[in-house]
């Protein structure tokens, strides 16, 4: 039993530690997993909604925290292109460099959503290896 209670609080210890986690902790993928839980829990379409957007902001944050620490950690985040140039984009406040690596799905155009999974560089910027743009209903 006791056994039982001491795991039951290294679980519990692990879980909330994993909260104030960022990308490249160790304890990262266990924060993300229980955000999938959550989602994966929600009662309503209106709640898993809520989730979705609180975990959208907590990526930027996480982005924006790792940039002050000077940290590189591969992310991903979500938000709306708000400047388009040939190497770099503005995504959310955030500068996207894109390379001819880069793999871009989607028309690229100010005002979409995009999806961006790249490595973040020391000097805050976002070196994208994908950028998933939403598409117009037209191109679907």
């Amino acid at each position: 039993m006791r056994a039982s209670i001491a795991a039951c609080n290294r679980s519990y210890g692990a879980v909330t530690a994993s909260a104030q986690s960022l990308p490249g902790d160790t304890l990262y993928g266990l924060k993300r997993s229980i955000e999938d839980v959550q989602l994966l829990l929600a009662p309503d379409v209106q709640k898993r909604t809520e989730l979705e957007v609180e975990f959208e902001e907590r990526r930027l944050e996480e982005v924006h925290e790792l940039t002050g620490q000077q940290r590189t950690a591969t992310i991903e985040f979500k938000g709306t292109v708000n400047r388009l140039g040939s190497t770099e984009w503005v995504i959310n406040t955030i500068r996207v460099r894109v390379t001819s690596a880069t793999r871009i799905n989607g028309t690229a155009r100010l005002g979409v959503w995009a999806e961006v999974h790249g490595t973040l560089q020391s000097d805050g910027s976002v070196l994208a290896a994908e950028i998933s743009l939403e598409n117009d209903e037209a191109e679907e």
